[in-house]
């Protein structure tokens, strides 16, 4: 990739997801996935990641990724787990990123899991080994905007052969640019979430252009949604876009 991000692997993501109008599994699998990405119970949702693992069904990979980001360390470790059981590659550089856990448990589920697909090397592999990334995130929500700031910063400290930098120095590197929106459209039995990001690749020093994407989401909630599962709703599109700008800037790193 040289001019832009390959981002036909966002749809997909965003289909598994339920952001999009297309239905993605065939039941049971659909069940399994909305229970795990929006049921309110931790337990429900562990057992959903649990009854993915062991579906056998690559479709479950997009869904246990996002579960990788819920707020409950018994869901993520069992999602790790799951994804370790399921053996895709396209969950390496998600499960690279949550080696920098906050819970021990959640990080060694995942160094296991990840022992199943290669072993930790595989984290720092291909192009993007030594790379030096300066992060910069702008948005109209100060605190939406700090906390996607701290998840991509988090993502490439975890990330083996990425060094995170706070200046745009005279040593090479890249820097990536992100701006992050969402709003809600609807209202009553249509209301939705919505949220976008914008996302630019500069080569450092000189900042030379290397890459734009826009992905975008949105979340249908139904009727009478409260102004709780609105933004609870708002923050889960916001961190699903989030953990689909970081794969797109390790792929860019892996070709350059």
């Amino acid at each position: 990739m040289s001019d832009s991000f390959d981002m036909l692997r966002l749809l997909p993501i965003l289909v598994c997801l339920g952001l999009t109008a297309a239905p993605a599994f065939g039941a049971p699998l659909d069940k399994l996935a909305d229970a795990l990405l929006r049921d309110g119970s931790y337990k429900v949702r562990v057992r959903a990641a649990r009854a993915l693992g062991t579906a056998g069904d690559r479709r479950a990979v997009a869904p246990l990724k996002f579960a990788l980001r819920d707020d409950h360390p018994l869901v993520r470790a069992a999602a790790a787990h799951s994804l370790g059981q399921l053996a895709d590659a396209d969950a390496v550089a998600a499960l690279c990123a949550l080696r920098a856990d906050k819970d021990d448990f959640v990080r060694r589920t995942t160094e296991h899991s990840l022992a199943t697909l290669g072993g930790v090397g595989r984290c720092g592999s291909g192009g993007a080994a030594g790379l030096r990334v300066k992060v910069q995130v702008r948005g109209a929500d100060p605190s939406q905007q700090a906390a996607v700031q701290r998840q991509l910063e988090g993502m490439v400290r975890a990330r083996q052969g990425m060094t995170l930098i706070d200046e745009v120095g005279k040593e090479p590197g890249i820097e990536l640019m992100v701006s992050v929106s969402s709003g809600v459209r609807g209202s009553g039995a249509s209301t939705a979430v919505t949220c976008a990001m914008n996302q630019s690749v500069f080569d450092l020093p000189k900042r030379a252009l290397r890459g734009t994407a826009n992905p975008s989401a949105e979340v249908p909630l139904g009727a009478d949604a409260s102004p709780a599962l609105i933004a609870g709703s708002q923050q889960q599109c916001v961190d699903a876009l989030t953990g689909v700008v970081f794969d797109a800037l390790v792929a860019y790193a892996e070709r350059r």
